[in-house]
């Protein structure tokens, strides 16, 4: 008789099936035997806020049936069901104790979600979850008489599920969500092993008691996210500036590792100030900023541990090297100083490459991954130029206007010839007049490229030729406006190998005078994915039916 694995490894196999998110083989696992039941659903309900059936894979809807679709939200609310199924202890197993993370955003999309009506709905609040049926206090009937179908109050609800789980969810690690004003005061001393919180409104930090309970009750805590804060769920807070501030000093000193903000927040001068006070632990910093807080980004100076920064000027209006030349050489020397920099990306700086040159000719810094978007054209061939220095470089992504001299062009293809560990390249606008050279000289060099997106003029299969030197590419876009032939795109499928499986080839700005017609594309959409299971996207500069007079004119 062979015997039984012990219990701890079973759980070591399921760890190494979650870390793989290999949710079908932890399924199996699950009806394959009592042992191994328990490690793979705990397993499964641990990593429950990345399974494919949630709102994470809503894109993949596109396409698929109106019946797959509503297949899709009846498996995302069973999920749902059955978490707060287990925290009512109606479930054989705890399942909601292994939950990590608790993401009510996602639980407020599946209620907003159109195909969660009928049945669907029905089910989910049946038996033990009417309690949770809350409708809006909304009239019956509508100015005309005639009945108004229910609403749901979704604040109410995902507030009432995230009062019962978090009772009933002792390792939890991360909190996100739409949250009441006074939803962390309830909940935190209940979660000590929260690490991160991600909130819609900064509302939900008002409450002066909230760093308070942190400081006391969760000791990992170290990252914030939240998209905007409001003063009354619409405006602005003018004060939030000086709210921020003040939860950031309420937390113990060195202990935020990440701080995000995903739109307008009223984040400024106050708030750069005493996140210096989380300068040595401060390592991932992502920005949305208003024209205010530009000229005090130099505040942030103290901020010298970070590993990746993401700053966005949301109006793009200030030229900082010459409208404030000081906070521009401020923010130069801030910038140096951040000796683990790897991950940059500065969007809507009109001075943005200006920024950067003299960082990435300081030989103590390596980053790996570079994105500039809208930088001022005249600093381009010097910021071009100063990129040979980073031969580190794996992802980069450019941005600005188109280059219109060949010796701008020269500059900028023959600095990136350089950068041979490149695996993903976005030249977006910037190249777009460049040629068949160009590309080439691209494609010759940087072996290991897998995305490309690339303009040029008049593009045309001498450069298929070369694009097929690259043999780990899955990805290319293609968009200057192009004249490729059916022999020209099949010689150059015949081309590819293996490490390019599962190509996609977008073709964006097809000539619609010298277009392939639809039975050609389907051809070479055939040829792709039957030998390498790659798809074709095709698509014309213009409608072939609508003259350039017309197009003009409209």
């Amino acid at each position: 008789m062979i015997p039984d694995l012990p219990e701890d490894i079973l759980h070591l196999l399921c760890a190494e099936l979650f870390e793989r998110r290999d949710f079908g083989t932890l399924f199996n696992c699950c009806s394959t035997a009592k042992t191994l039941a328990q490690p793979a659903l705990t397993a499964l309900y641990r990593a429950q806020h990345v399974a494919t059936v949630k709102s994470d894979s809503g894109n993949e809807t596109l396409g698929t049936s109106m019946a797959e679709q509503d297949l899709l939200v009846r498996r995302w609310s069973i999920l749902w069901r059955s978490i707060i199924l287990s925290a009512l202890g109606k479930t054989v197993l705890p399942y909601c104790r292994h939950i990590r993370v608790l993401d009510l955003d996602d639980l407020k999309l599946l209620l907003e979600d159109d195909r969660f009506r009928g049945d669907i709905s029905a089910n989910f609040f049946s038996g033990d979850l009417a309690r949770f049926n809350i409708p809006m206090d909304t009239p019956s009937k509508t100015r005309s008489g005639r009945p108004r179908a229910p609403r749901l109050n979704l604040n109410t609800i995902v507030d009432d599920v995230g009062e019962l789980i978090t009772k009933h969810a002792p390792m939890l690690e991360g909190l996100n969500g739409p949250l009441l004003p006074d939803a962390l005061v309830r909940w935190i001393p209940r979660i000590p092993k929260l690490r991160s919180l991600q909130v819609w409104d900064g509302r939900a930090l008002n409450d002066k008691r909230v760093s308070e309970l942190i400081r006391q009750h969760c000791p990992q805590f170290e990252g914030l996210a939240f998209y905007t804060f409001t003063e009354n769920g619409a405006q602005i807070d003018p004060k939030s500036d000086q709210k921020l501030a003040t939860f950031f000093s309420g937390l113990p000193e060195q202990t935020l590792t990440s701080f995000t903000t995903f739109s307008r927040t009223g984040f400024g001068p106050e708030s750069c100030l005493t996140l210096n006070s989380h300068g040595k632990s401060l390592k991932v910093l992502d920005l949305q900023l208003d024209a205010e807080v530009i000229p005090h980004l130099g505040y942030l100076k103290g901020c010298t541990a970070l590993e990746i920064l993401r700053l966005t000027d949301n109006a793009g209006t200030i030229d900082l090297e010459a409208a404030q030349h000081d906070v521009f050489l401020e923010v130069i020397a801030w910038l140096i100083n951040c000796k683990s920099l790897h991950t940059l990306y500065l969007h809507g700086f009109t001075s943005g490459a200006a920024l950067i040159t003299p960082l990435l000719i300081d030989e103590s810094i390596r980053l790996e991954q570079l994105e500039v978007v809208h930088y001022a054209a005249k600093d381009q061939n010097d910021f071009h130029k100063a990129l040979t220095y980073q031969s580190n470089l794996e992802r980069l992504t450019l941005e600005s206007e188109q280059i219109e001299t060949r010796d701008g062009l020269d500059i900028l293809s023959d600095s990136l010839s350089q950068l041979k560990q490149l695996r993903m390249l976005r030249l977006i606008g910037i190249a777009a007049m460049f040629n068949h050279d160009h590309i080439r000289s691209i494609s010759e060099n940087l072996e290991l490229l897998e995305d490309l997106y690339v303009g040029g003029l008049g593009l045309g299969d001498p450069i298929l030729g070369s694009l097929a030197l690259l043999k780990s590419l899955k990805s290319i876009v293609l968009a200057g406006i192009s004249s490729f032939t059916l022999e020209g795109l099949l010689a150059f499928i015949s081309n590819l190998g293996p490490g390019n499986r599962g190509l996609i080839l977008a073709i964006d700005n097809a000539d619609p005078d010298m277009a392939l017609s639809e039975s050609e594309q389907a051809y070479v959409r055939q040829t792709l994915a039957e030998q390498f299971d790659g798809r074709l996207e095709y698509t014309l500069f213009r409608d072939p039916d609508i003259s350039d007079f017309e197009g003009e004119s409209d």
